[in-house]
């Protein structure tokens, strides 16, 4: 199969497969820092088969295998040494990419979220953060500078309201375990609802047992689980 790599930006790639001059298969490329990339897979026809069939031919195991094995030397000769294939548990991809043999599950990422309305959560310190505004969000931190995180606008709440992503949560290591995460997310979660209602969404490790369960009490619910892929051994 005849390829192309093209970057339409320093942080977003494109990897495509043709099979007679047609798109066959293509990968979304995002760079996560300078040695470090996550992609994602995208073929729409031979998703269309599996469904229509309920079946993965071999033909298409043995192609999706060499494009694989091609994408994978591509971005290690951009650089990017750490490479990692993302698909959502339970797709028609999923299954493709637990048939070959190139990849294996490394680990996976829950995508929760919640709406929070206004009055529906309390806080009991509701002036213990500090909101800064930057050119892609904001961040938040406490007075005595033991909670961090940032919030990203996430544009697909449209139907809720205002939306947020809450990402990089931090604190400081003698302040772990002692509920400090808790009542910080508790006051910034609250104050964000003040103006009606706001749907926040964030993203944890499933192996982060601790993570999970903070956000499960503060009502989060696991939206999608999300395969990650290294190469196999």
């Amino acid at each position: 199969m005849e390829h192309k790599m093209e970057w339409f930006s320093e942080e977003e790639g494109r990897i495509t497969f043709y099979e007679e001059g047609k798109e066959w298969i293509s990968f979304s490329v995002y760079v996560i820092s300078g040695d470090e990339a996550e992609w994602k897979m995208n073929a729409p026809e031979i998703v269309d088969t599996i469904q229509k069939t309920g079946q993965i031919p071999d033909e298409i195991i043995s192609k999706v295998t060499k494009s694989l094995v091609e994408s994978f030397r591509l971005l290690w000769e951009e650089g990017f040494e750490e490479t990692i294939l993302v698909e959502q548990k339970g797709t028609e991809i999923w299954k493709i990419l637990n048939s070959t043999k190139v990849v294996k599950k490394s680990y996976s990422e829950y995508m929760m979220h919640r709406v929070f309305r206004s009055g529906e959560i309390v806080a009991h310190n509701s002036d213990n953060l500090i909101l800064t505004e930057e050119e892609d969000g904001f961040v938040c931190e406490n007075k005595e500078k033991s909670f961090f995180c940032r919030l990203l606008p996430y544009g697909s709440a449209l139907e809720t309201g205002r939306g947020f992503y809450v990402c990089e949560v931090e604190v400081a290591q003698e302040k772990r375990n002692r509920g400090t995460a808790t009542e910080c997310l508790r006051e910034l979660f609250c104050r964000l609802a003040e103006p009606g209602q706001v749907t926040i969404y964030l993203q944890v490790g499933s192996y982060n047992r601790p993570a999970v369960h903070l956000y499960e009490k503060l009502g989060f619910e696991v939206q999608e689980e999300l395969c990650c892929y290294v190469t196999a051994e």
